[in-house]
């Protein structure tokens, strides 16, 4: 998979989540799938490359981020508002940030598919 990347850019023959998803299991991770199916409130972590980041203007000023979040089995949106943004936030911008771990909260804002609102972000290890 690396040789895929380094040469084409893109991996044709996996996800690199799938190399380390039994570490990321033992540690308490859970897939993007298994945060779809989770109930409204639940508190998850999940780990997995960060997709589109962008910080869109608002009405009042305050930074909002949304993103996409891919592992080996789905997408998950995230939202991350200012407060974490600012403490935390800044390793989803770097180039070493893309492969992050999440902690937060499931929401489901009127049955509509489950995203997670951001509460800490970390880049895991390379």
């Amino acid at each position: 998979m690396v040789d895929e990347y380094n040469l084409l850019g893109v991996g044709v023959s996996g996800h690199w989540l799938e190399l380390i998803r039994r570490d990321l299991t033992q540690q308490g991770y859970v897939t993007t799938a298994q945060v779809l199916a989770a109930p409204e409130g639940a508190r998850v972590v999940v780990a997995g490359l960060a997709v589109r980041p962008h910080r869109p203007p608002t009405k009042s000023g305050r930074t909002v981020v949304f993103f996409t979040l891919e592992d080996e089995t789905n997408l998950l949106d995230a939202t991350m508002f200012e407060s974490v943004y600012h403490s935390e936030g800044a390793v989803l911008f770097t180039p070493y940030g893309r492969l992050l771990g999440l902690e937060g909260v499931v929401q489901r804002r009127g049955g509509a598919r489950a995203q997670l609102l951001v509460e800490h972000i970390w880049p895991l290890p390379r």
